[in-house]
């Protein structure tokens, strides 16, 4: 079981899962967040190019900055069942742009960093919050505040843009479980 875990010093999740808003986390293998930032867009007024442009200058600055060894991603799936029965514009927008992003990341980045994981969304969310529930905003919102250290402006910044979610996610790098090669995309 030791080969498959992956213990990261230093890690990078971007969290891309979230309308109108991508969230960058940097955490240290003491669960600490060393960085918390948002990149706010407008699936409307802003090409998906230019998304994924900004999105690319604000990776390397992190890279630069905080040399991670590992980088996360939620994993997108790009064609569901809900979306060819019910296809609303907006979603399907969320959707293709969050697997553009996965892409863009995965080709930019893929060399740059030790391991690069995309874990799903029924994995991270039964393993950090024991639940697999499509609409966790709730729980999430508990999780984060009952147990986790956020300084003051963090938790404004979580507050404001509705960051609950992405800083479970971030807790990805506490379970070994996730952190499995098995999520490797190399």
């Amino acid at each position: 079981m030791k080969e498959k875990k992956i213990e990261p010093k230093i890690t990078l999740i971007v969290y891309t899962h979230l309308i109108g808003c991508i969230c960058y986390i940097v955490r240290d293998n003491e669960n600490n967040i060393l960085y918390l930032d948002t990149q706010n867009y407008s699936i409307l007024n802003t090409s998906l190019y230019n998304i994924r442009k900004v999105t690319i200058t604000k990776v390397k600055g992190i890279v630069h900055n905080f040399s991670p060894d590992t980088l996360i991603i939620e994993e997108t799936k790009l064609f569901t069942d809900g979306i060819t029965k019910y296809p609303d514009p907006e979603v399907y927008k969320n959707v293709v742009l969050s697997y553009g992003l996965q892409v863009t990341l995965e080709d930019h980045f893929l060399e740059l960093v030790q391991h690069f994981l995309a874990i799903p969304y029924w994995d991270w969310s039964q393993t950090i919050l024991n639940s697999k529930f499509k609409y966790i905003l709730d729980r999430c919102k508990n999780h984060i505040l009952l147990d986790n250290k956020l300084t003051e402006n963090q938790l404004e910044t979580v507050k404001q843009f509705n960051l609950y979610q992405a800083i479970c996610f971030s807790e990805c790098v506490n379970h070994s479980k996730l952190m499995n090669k098995k999520y490797l995309i190399r």
